[in-house]
């Protein structure tokens, strides 16, 4: 059958998570992230209040996939830290408008 996780009674994820189709039980932390290593066939011991997740080695540091994502290519910061955008008019007929008006460039921060 399907994996139903179990939560606590704050609607956070319980540290011992169990597949019962399977028979493997792991650790996870209050936001369901599994703890690299913890998965065996079974019961497991795990602590309670787990803050992270994976496996980081001798500490290290959690990094979002949102913070890998590279700047737009239309939006770049300048020398002094301002996001230069490419500013592009559009007239009645939302076309472009002559290329000498494209060139414009703004600034916003």
């Amino acid at each position: 059958g399907a994996f139903i996780p179990r939560c606590n009674e704050e609607g956070y994820y319980k540290a011992t998570q169990c597949h019962g189709s399977t028979g493997q039980c792991w650790c996870v932390d209050k936001y369901g992230n599994e703890i690299a290593g913890s998965r065996k066939q079974g019961t497991v011991s795990c602590e309670e209040e787990q803050e992270t997740s994976g496996d980081f080695g001798s500490g290290g540091s959690v990094v979002l996939l949102d913070d890998l994502e590279e700047e737009p290519e239309a939006a770049k910061k300048d020398k002094e830290g301002k996001l230069k955008i490419h500013v592009r008019a559009a007239n009645e007929d939302d076309e472009d408008e002559d290329d000498e008006k494209d060139d414009e460039m703004g600034y916003i921060w």
